[in-house]
């Protein structure tokens, strides 16, 4: 199990989300549950994270991933009594991969890494 993603959105949103209108918040939380989604079909599409043949040797992508998203509203507490900034995000676990032939396995570690680092550029 792997943490692939963890998007964050710049304070200026969070701040949207926190203080706009219903209307904004909804908009907001679309556009982030899309970023996720686009992070996660890049993953799947271009990121070789299942390894096949004799050994595991052969690298490929995958069919898709089983995935679950933690969505949080705020920054951790910053001390005692006083509130967390508000700080849309997301925490995206990868279970397992489903291979192009339909096996459910297990992902290659140092790759997902590499999706994780170029999920957060995403």
């Amino acid at each position: 199990m792997w943490r692939v993603v963890e998007r964050r959105d710049p304070k200026s949103v969070s701040a949207v989300w926190a203080l706009g209108s219903e209307e904004q918040r909804v908009g907001v939380e679309l556009a982030h549950g899309r970023a996720v989604a686009r992070t996660l079909d890049h993953l799947r599409d271009e990121v070789p994270v299942v390894g096949e043949g004799a050994g595991g040797q052969v690298l490929s992508t995958v069919g898709d991933v089983i995935a679950a998203e933690f969505r949080h509203t705020t920054a951790r507490g910053v001390g005692e009594g006083e509130a967390p900034d508000p700080q849309l995000h997301s925490h995206v676990v990868v279970t397992s991969v489903v291979r192009k032939d339909g096996q459910v396995g297990g992902s290659e570690p140092s790759l997902v890494s590499l999706g994780t680092r170029v999920g957060r550029v995403l």
